[in-house]
């Protein structure tokens, strides 16, 4: 029978400080990591999912936009700006900037069929401008469907699905 080793109370007191001190320690260093890293996390936003509903938007996880993507049930739309979408962007996207005007949301929702489902991304840490495109087109019933994808662009990078790139500013993804 193993028995334990008996701890006195100054040693577990001693213990508890430095565990504490070590915690401390790792939380001070990730947040700085955080901060020094060129896309950082929001450190007191809603969570995504909860941002979404909040806004009374629907939104698509990766899984089911890499689903939708894969079976071409969906099309994907850029909300960021034309040279970002010019450097690289989900394969097929179109491009429809965030307050991009009339005459080119309709020039560039010309070819969908009604019916389609629109998957909206940007390279936002809250998603704004998919979240500001999305209500404008929901708004103008352009689509039956139209989701956000939350985080979109970071995570199909990080995911490593199919891109189109410029070859001198390709990302991690598969460029093709």
């Amino acid at each position: 029978m193993i028995r334990p080793i008996p701890i006195s109370f100054e040693k577990f007191r001693i213990m508890a400080k430095q565990g504490m001190l070590i915690l401390l320690l790792a939380v001070i260093l990730a947040v700085f990591a955080n901060t020094a890293r060129p896309r950082s996390l929001p450190l007191f936003a809603p969570p995504l999912w909860k941002q979404g509903v909040e806004a009374g938007l629907p939104t698509v996880s990766i899984e089911e936009a890499e689903r939708l993507f894969a079976y071409k049930k969906a099309v994907f739309i850029d909300a960021r700006p034309p040279e970002l979408y010019d450097a690289s962007h989900i394969r097929g996207a179109r491009n429809i900037p965030e307050g991009s005007g009339e005459r080119f949301l309709k020039e560039a929702l010309s070819h969908l069929p009604k019916d389609s489902m629109l998957i909206i991304y940007c390279d936002d840490q809250t998603s704004a401008a998919s979240r500001s495109l999305a209500r404008e087109l929901a708004g103008k019933n352009k689509a039956e469907e139209v989701r956000i994808l939350l985080r979109g662009w970071d995570l199909w990078i990080t995911n490593e699905l199919p891109i189109e790139a410029r070859a001198s500013e390709a990302p991690k993804g598969k460029a093709g």
